[in-house]
């Protein structure tokens, strides 16, 4: 089960320090920010940043801290999918295809005639 050499940089970005520690906090911050501000009706307000600017920015921000963690999880799933695909692609034969016979002839516990 292995991922793209893109989904194990992504992986090692969410699990560095900095993501949890400086970068998310701040986007989580300004989702805040532009909440708050959606509640401030004023006018002045709303030609500086109208409600429709500030849903999309919200969406983008929330998307921006949601979307790797979701990726990586699908980029695992589809890994472990498709090793079992590739178990399941080995062909097993209809007859046979146990242990070989010992040495001397017995194929699961009784006497081979072919020996």
């Amino acid at each position: 089960m292995s991922l793209s050499r893109e989904h194990e940089l992504l992986e090692n970005l969410l699990q560095h320090p900095a993501w949890e520690g400086i970068l998310k906090p701040v986007i989580v911050e300004r989702v805040q920010q532009y909440y708050a501000s959606l509640l401030d009706p004023s006018v002045a307000r709303k030609d500086s940043a109208n409600d429709d600017f500030l849903r999309g920015a919200i969406v983008s921000l929330k998307w921006v801290v949601e979307y790797p963690q979701t990726e990586i999880k699908l980029a695992h799933q589809r890994a472990a999918e498709e090793a079992l695909d590739r178990e399941s692609e080995e062909e097993v034969p209809l007859f046979g295809g146990g242990r070989p016979p010992t040495e001397n002839g017995e194929v699961h516990g009784r006497t081979s005639t072919f020996g």
